[in-house]
């Protein structure tokens, strides 16, 4: 499956991290916040990202842990899987992701029924 990553910080800072973790080389593409004009809530990031990838937004599976990530994933027409991180997002914002876990541990196993 094609990754990409669209996030809020900045590319610099994010390609330090993935850099860091030796994880960039999983993921075939980055937006950073700093590459967009109107960040999260809106959907610019995501329907960048999603351009990027060669796919529909409507067929990309999308998580988030803020809720002004998971109303951009949902205004991009994404599924989203909300994976809520220091501050839980109103259960109204929660109500917009096909799947809400404490982990992306928990997310794991019912990947295979989102990606359907």
């Amino acid at each position: 499956l094609p990754l990409g990553i669209a996030s809020s910080s900045s590319r610099r800072v994010v390609d330090e991290n993935l850099h860091h973790a030796a994880l960039a080389d999983y993921f075939s593409t980055l937006t950073g916040g700093d590459e967009i004009e109107k960040g999260k809530p809106e959907p610019d990031i995501y329907l960048k990202t999603a351009a990027a990838l060669g796919v529909k937004p409507e067929a990309v599976l999308a998580f988030e842990d803020s809720e002004a990530g998971i109303r951009a994933a949902s205004a991009a027409t994404m599924r989203v899987v909300a994976v809520p991180d220091l501050k839980r997002p109103p259960e109204e914002i929660l109500g917009l992701a096909a799947l809400v876990c404490s982990t992306l541990e928990e997310a794991l196993p019912r990947l295979e029924d989102l990606l359907r």
